[in-house]
């Protein structure tokens, strides 16, 4: 629940804070030659643009980059248009007139229910002077539907994409030294580095997501990160003082003087999704971060006489 309150006032603001930096508006309207959208004739009609305004490109079927063609929505505000979420998987479909729709069948009115089969909405709406939500009974034919893109992103929630299973050498629990290598490695599995894959459908639309980790950000907790494009070689014993053939870093400076006498090592990995359905393809950026890992860094203390 509070998630879902927070994401509305998130979206509320953009109607304020979002419309006055906005340098370029463009107004959603019935279909034409820059929009897929028919929220005239259909109230609940899906308003998707085809062309991002200013950029060049083409629409349709297909594309690798930047997610098909199902692009940026807008709402209307005191200040003009301004960009906002789609899809939210809090708040459903956006239907281009400032109003967000998800399937309630929860809801229980049999008195609002109509003689045609249909389905409980909630829809949650934005104004510049506020926000409500109400349910409506949608009869079927009008239902909303998600496009592939939106669908592909609400696949999401049927994997578990995790940050990176930290692993360290030398072990977090002893200390390492100023100088020597330190090994970073995450274990391998679907969840920390893929890859997996889920399927979700609306209606007659199926989408097929596949999520692989395309790299790890390790922030070392000294002002410094290393970025790997891969999820780094385990540490054995045998290999010694050897550098990590393909994720290492090493310290120059001792952890003493910092907060605990540790350095706070941060890990996190970048995930490509690409999803394919409905004769579109796509794909998305996800990052998950790991929490701290205190590392200890000492100096080798040289006796002379």
């Amino acid at each position: 629940m509070l998630s879902v309150v927070s994401r509305r006032l998130r979206l509320a603001a953009l109607l304020v804070v979002g419309a006055v930096v906005a340098t370029v508006f463009v107004v959603l309207g019935p279909a034409g030659p820059a929009y897929a959208c028919d929220n005239v004739t259909d109230p609940l009609a899906e308003c998707r643009e085809v062309e991002e305004p200013g950029h060049g490109g083409s629409g349709g079927g297909g594309g690798s980059g930047g997610g098909g063609s199902s692009g940026p929505c807008y709402a209307d505000s005191q200040y003009g248009p301004v960009k906002v979420p789609c899809y939210d998987p809090d708040l459903g479909a956006y239907d281009g007139n400032n109003c967000w729709w998800r399937p309630a069948p929860e809801h229980k009115d049999p008195e609002g229910e109509g003689e045609q089969p249909g389905m409980w909405y909630q829809r949650w709406c934005l104004s510049p002077h506020g926000s409500f939500s109400t349910f409506e009974w949608v009869p079927d034919a009008a239902a909303p539907r998600l496009t592939p893109e939106q669908l592909a992103r609400r696949a999401l929630a049927l994997v578990r994409l995790l940050p990176p299973d930290v692993q360290i050498a030398p072990d977090p629990s002893g200390s390492g030294l100023v100088g020597l290598p330190v090994w970073m490695w995450t274990t391998v599995n679907e969840h920390t580095w893929g890859p997996t894959e889920a399927s979700d459908s609306d209606g007659p639309l199926t989408v097929t997501i596949r999520a692989q980790a395309v790299s790890i950000a390790w922030d070392m907790g000294d002002g410094h990160t290393v970025i790997c494009d891969n999820p780094g070689t385990p540490y054995e014993p045998r290999f010694g003082n050897q550098p990590s053939p393909t994720c290492g870093y090493v310290y120059t400076t001792p952890s003493r003087d910092r907060p605990g006498g540790v350095f706070p090592v941060v890990a996190t990995t970048t995930w490509r999704v690409t999803w394919e359905g409905g004769g579109e393809s796509g794909a998305y950026t996800v990052v998950r971060q790991s929490a701290p890992t205190p590392v200890r860094i000492g100096e080798l203390q040289v006796v002379t006489q």
